[in-house]
Formats: structure tokens, C-alpha cells, sequence
């Protein structure tokens, strides 16, 4: 409940805070869109299944921004979702998976998990020039993101759904990332950046067939990323 608070806080003030910016000294000339492929390094605490998932997974974005509302500083908005690629193993009896330990009559169990990722979010990103080349800037800064993750795992053996019920509540995370652009060609540009987030805070529980309440937190995670721009 304090989270859902908070994230109706963090929207509005947006909400609130960015037309006024807009009519203040915003340049409305300069937006952009571009596209965004990668990797995510997640992961969950050793008691909650830690190898249970895939520790890295490709990673699609999609962005919108404008540069310069102030100068050297671009407000970017951006959508992002994980290919949730399924992970085979052997499930040995008693081992962990989200917070409960797995039964089975034959002492072993061959599953397939999945994990769903998907986020919206807004970043102001701050540009440096360290040299006099135009066509090469430094970027960092802060951005804030909605994001819900969804567990699924299936009996590979039986062909039936494990665990499918697992679903985390949307909450609104909090970003930092840093990189480089350059510009190949007065419209058109290539990236790289790096980006940590604090999924720490998306807590996932739900139940499994059998009855069994699950629950996994995520660890903190890290992306890599490398794009293009398109500038109008």
C-alpha cells in the first residue's frame, strides 16, 4: 500500500511538473526516437530459487525524447521488455523455488521456467562534450520506471504447469545509467549505455498448483544496452 502511495505521488508530480516546464524554456525542436537491444543480468536471493531463472536475458527498448530542454540535458521516455526465454533443469527434491521447497515422489524434477519483464519510465539524461569533436557526448542521469515482473514454471516430464500463478504488483523503480553517443550523421546516431535499477523492490508471490504460496524478490539488476537515434 506505501508503494502504490508513493508511485501515485512520483506520477503526479510529474504529471504536474513537466507542462509546467514545457511552457517554460523547453526546446520543443530537437525530439528524437530511436530503438534499443541488449542484455538484463537479473537475479533472486539464494533462498528464492537464485539459478531457478536465467541469470541473462536479451532485452528490447523503444524511446522517445527531446534534446536540450535545458541546456545539455534530454527528457527521454522509454518502453522495455525482456524475450522471456524458457531455462530447462533438473529440480532436485527439496531444492528451492520461490520461497518453498519442491516435493516430487521420484526425487527429481525436470522444469522449465520462464520470467516475463516489462517497464515504461521517463530519464533525464545529461550530455557532455569532453572534446571538440560534436559528434561524441558522455550521458548520464537519474530516471524513474513503472515495472512488473511474472514467474512461470512448467513440468517438462508431465506436460503440465508448475508453478503459474506467481505475479509481482506494479511498482515504480528508480534508475541510474551512464554511457556514450555518437553521431554517424547530422540525423542519425548510435549508443551505448549501462543502467542500474533497484528491482530489489519488486517483490512476486502467488501460488502454486499444488497450494503452496510462493515468493521471490529480485536482486538489484543491471542492463547493457546498444542503440540508434533517429533526430528530426
Amino acid at each position: 500500500m506505501q508503494n502504490t502511495k508513493s508511485t501515485v505521488i512520483v506520477w503526479l508530480f510529474l504529471a504536474l511538473a513537466l507542462p509546467e516546464m514545457a511552457l517554460a524554456k523547453i526546446n520543443l525542436q530537437s525530439p528524437y526516437v530511436g530503438i534499443s537491444v541488449g542484455v538484463r543480468q537479473n537475479g533472486f536471493h539464494p533462498m528464492e530459487g537464485d539459478n531457478a531463472f536465467k541469470s541473462r536475458q536479451p532485452v528490447g527498448e523503444l524511446f522517445i525524447g527531446l534534446e536540450e530542454i535545458f541546456p545539455n540535458l534530454n527528457l527521454e521516455i522509454s518502453i522495455e521488455k525482456i524475450l522471456d526465454r524458457e531455462k530447462q533443469f533438473t529440480l532436485n527434491n527439496g531444492d528451492i523455488l520461490c520461497g518453498y521447497p519442491v516435493g516430487s515422489p521420484t526425487g527429481s524434477m525436470n522444469i522449465g521456467t520462464k520470467m516475463k519483464f516489462f517497464s515504461a519510465g521517463i530519464d533525464l539524461i545529461y550530455k557532455i562534450k569532453p572534446t571538440d569533436c560534436e559528434n561524441f557526448s558522455l550521458l548520464f542521469g537519474p530516471g524513474i520506471k513503472t515495472a512488473k515482473v511474472n514467474l512461470s514454471a512448467r513440468n517438462i516430464d508431465r506436460g503440465t504447469e508448475f508453478l503459474n500463478s506467481t505475479k509481482g504488483n506494479t511498482k515504480t523503480l528508480f534508475k541510474f545509467s551512464g554511457g556514450y553517443e555518437y553521431m554517424v550523421a547530422n540525423n542519425c546516431g548510435l549508443r551505448c549505455l549501462v543502467a542500474w535499477e533497484n528491482t530489489s523492490a519488486l517483490q512476486v508471490t502467488g501460488f502454486d498448483l499444488g497450494g503452496n504460496k510462493r515468493t521471490a524478490h529480485l536482486k538489484n539488476t543491471i542492463s547493457y544496452k546498444l542503440g540508434m537515434l533517429f533526430k528530426f
